[in-house]
């Protein structure tokens, strides 16, 4: 059977749009979304860093900043993760760590907070998006 060069060119591109529209292959693990306001002492944080770490070492841990609102957003593998906060003081960033004038930053949360071996902060995530907000 011979194919002209039309057909050939049509084929292939249903063949490409199929690919495109199905994937190739296996896209990762299945996520949720997570979304919540941190906050210390009742006041909500500004700043600063959330870190999902699954208790299961198998699978990847998820990380976010927290907005200027006091919220954070980030997509996680469904388990059970111990959350993990951080936030230093700022420093300038045109002095460079060991030039004179550098000062290193200092955490402004307890230190249990940003310990994933230390944290009280754990929480079961499923399948369906979920609030969880935190309390420093």
């Amino acid at each position: 059977m011979k194919l002209t060069f039309q057909a050939a060119s049509s084929s292939a591109a249903l063949l490409l749009g199929l690919m495109f529209a199905l994937g190739c292959g296996d896209s990762g693990p299945k996520m949720t979304t997570v979304n919540g306001h941190v906050k210390q002492g009742g006041d909500l944080l500004n700043r600063g860093v959330v870190l999902f770490s699954p208790v299961n070492a198998d699978s990847p841990p998820s990380r976010t900043n927290i907005q200027a609102d006091g919220t954070y957003q980030l997509d996680v593998v469904p388990g059970e993760h111990k959350v993990v906060v951080n936030l230093f003081t700022e420093t300038d960033p045109s002095i460079e760590p060991g030039a004179p004038g550098y000062v290193a930053p200092k955490s402004l949360i307890p230190r249990k907070y940003s310990s994933v071996n230390q944290t009280p902060l754990q929480f079961t995530v499923g399948e369906e998006p979920i609030d969880i907000d935190l309390e420093l």
